[in-house]
């Protein structure tokens, strides 16, 4: 997947410890604690991990389900519609269905609806109407290259990074290396909202920290257009779509470091009036972003 750069937007508070971060697409998931096979399984209280597939034979969406006996899938608009592999099963993109969300302003944020040629037999998600707020424990499921389980460690003085050994004291960044096909295999991990921003295409977004804690994710190539969970209750419900991931000057490729890199994941309750208006049928008269 190419690297799609650009400008870092986020709030004040965090201009400072963010001023040397660039955006990138969201790669996949990799975790602070290394690869464990229980990031694989799935949840005993039913994480929707059977709703997250492969688009395009590289990236992430999620389908959404039936409506009104058409089948929707959600991914990042800079992936595209196309081909939608579930379960080893491949459907194909309905010519014509594909629909950009829009940003506030009406330009199209990073957000695309499509519709599978298919029937997956799966109930429709739940969505989710309300923002996280800050300290909301999010889940995020994707494929995409996996992570090393040992740690890599680096020398940054504002130069290309330099390679350094466990315990050297001269080592300001700590991190992990992910390699392999991609997609790969589906994971999951956790995170902690920790404020709003915005993604791609100006999409309003919420983020999450890279912390040195267990199971806690990071993304990498292969999760844009992967699914975001929170659990209300006995329910889960899709709140956010991982859309990019914040690098660092001269970081090197293919690495996640941590207490540095930032997830930013799709605020998708921002963008739920349309998404209602297009999975109820209706075309005419959206409203961007009204809830």
């Amino acid at each position: 997947m190419g690297s799609c750069q650009r400008g870092w937007t986020t709030i004040a508070l965090y201009c400072a410890f963010l001023a040397h971060s660039q955006l990138e697409t969201t790669k996949a998931l990799v975790l602070a604690s290394g690869e464990s096979v229980t990031n694989a399984d799935r949840l005993a209280s039913g994480l929707p991990l059977d709703h997250i597939g492969i688009v395009n034979h590289g990236e992430s969406g999620v389908y959404l389900g039936d409506y009104q006996g058409k089948r929707w899938v959600l991914t990042a608009n800079h992936v595209g519609a196309g081909s939608f592999e579930l379960e080893a099963i491949i459907y194909h993109a309905v010519a014509g269905s594909a629909h950009p969300l829009l940003n506030r302003d009406s330009t199209p944020s990073d957000i695309l609806l499509f519709q599978i040629d298919g029937d997956p037999r799966l109930p429709s998600l739940n969505l989710a109407s309300i923002s996280p707020v800050n300290g909301t424990q999010v889940y995020l499921i994707g494929f995409g290259q996996s992570g090393q389980p040992d740690r890599r460690y680096w020398i940054d003085h504002g130069g290309p990074w330099a390679p350094a050994l466990a315990g050297d004291a001269a080592a300001n960044r700590i991190g992990l290396q992910w390699t392999g096909v991609q997609p790969g295999s589906e994971g999951w991990g956790v995170g902690t909202v920790a404020g709003r921003t915005h993604g791609l295409s100006q999409t309003e977004a919420f983020y999450t920290k890279f912390l040195d804690q267990m199971n806690c994710a990071c993304g990498t190539a292969g999760d844009s257009g992967g699914g975001v969970f929170i659990r209300q209750g006995n329910q889960w419900q899709l709140i956010g779509m991982l859309d990019a991931l914040s690098g660092l000057k001269n970081q090197p490729p293919g690495t996640s470091v941590l207490n540095s890199n930032i997830n930013i994941i799709a605020d998708l309750t921002a963008y739920r009036a349309q998404m209602d208006a297009i999975l109820g049928g209706t075309r005419l008269g959206l409203s961007p972003n009204s809830k």
